[in-house]
Order: C-alpha cells, then sequence, then structure tokens
C-alpha cells in the first residue's frame, strides 16, 4: 500500500491494515513493515484522527451489549483505568469495545483460539487463550492474573471489566465493573 493509503485507512478508523503482495515480494518487506507503523504511529497521533474518532454518535445503544460495552468505555476513561478487561466467548464484547477507540489498552480472554486469532486484527485488542471457567468469579480472576501476568497492567492498577453472564452464551454482555489489581 502506499504511505497515503496507509494513512487514510487509519484516518477512516480500519482495524488493520496489510501489505500488498507487490510490497512483500520487493527488496526491503522489513523496511516496508516499519515504515508503515510509523506511518500508523504518526496518524494515530494527529488531531484529524482524534476528531474522527468522536465522530460517531454513542447516544444510541442498539442492544444491552453496545450499552454495556459504552458504559465501559466511558468508565475506563473516567477513572483513567490502565485496560479494559473483556472475557469473551466469540469476541464479540472485545470488538464492540475496541470500536470505541479508548485509549485504554483492551486485554480480551477466549476459550476458542481461532477467535483469539481473528482478535489480533481488531484495534487496541490484546487477545489471550483462556482456560475454561464455571462461573462468574473464576472468570474475573482469571482475566485479572492474566492480565497481570502479560505485563500490560500492574499491581495498582485500576481496570474495567466488562463480560456477559451466564457464562458460555455469546452475546449477553450484561456485566461491568471496575476494579483494583491486588
Amino acid at each position: 500500500a502506499e504511505a497515503n493509503d496507509v494513512a487514510n485507512a487509519v484516518i477512516d478508523g480500519t482495524d488493520a491494515v496489510m501489505l500488498s503482495e507487490e510490497t512483500t515480494i520487493g527488496n526491503f518487506p522489513v523496511e516496508a513493515v516499519q515504515t508503515m507503523v510509523r506511518i500508523i504511529e504518526v496518524t494515530e497521533s494527529s488531531e484529524l484522527v482524534e476528531h474522527q474518532r468522536f465522530k460517531h454518535d454513542y447516544t444510541e445503544a442498539t442492544s444491552i451489549s453496545h450499552a454495556v460495552s459504552h458504559a465501559a468505555y466511558e468508565m475506563a476513561k473516567d477513572l483513567k483505568a490502565a485496560a479494559i478487561l473483556t472475557p469473551t466467548q466469540s469476541g464479540r464484547t472485545a470488538r464492540m469495545v475496541s470500536s470505541y477507540r479508548p485509549d485504554h489498552v483492551i486485554i480480551a480472554f477466549c476459550p476458542d483460539e481461532a477467535v483469539v486469532r481473528r482478535l489480533n486484527l481488531s484495534w487496541g485488542v490484546y487477545p489471550f487463550l483462556a482456560e475454561g471457567y464455571l462461573t462468574e468469579e473464576e472468570m474475573i480472576e482469571q482475566a485479572k492474573d492474566k492480565a497481570l501476568s502479560s505485563g500490560l497492567v500492574n499491581f495498582d492498577d485500576v481496570v474495567v471489566i466488562t463480560a456477559g453472564v451466564p457464562i458460555g452464551i455469546s452475546g449477553t454482555t450484561n456485566l461491568i465493573k471496575a476494579e483494583v489489581l491486588r
């Protein structure tokens, strides 16, 4: 992709960009990726992207899941949280939170390896494979433990957790809580 295409993709809110075939078979594929990263970083830090980020009307939630995801975004912003933790079955919760483009790390936990791989393409999401959990308490404790062991958050950081209960049923994001990691 040309530099302008990469910058425009970021401005348009694209979650991921990739090299074109012609670039990958060229003599400098590593340098091409490094250049793309620099373009993305500069573009993401521009005022234009900040303006575009809040252009979407967030006042109308189309479902409980959307309302809770938006509330998690707002709560993390208000609390200056280190991260938003999203245990998820389908990846939908993490993608919904990601759509608000928070300044916070989104740490997703999912028991499905294929979903974890797909979440790597979502903006700001750091996905991890979760072990099975049976209760809400186990799910939240595992999310906090994995977040700490990832190094993306530290003890005494504030995190916002959003998930769905009952556990194991996709599309039920209805829980939100804030905690200090101890």
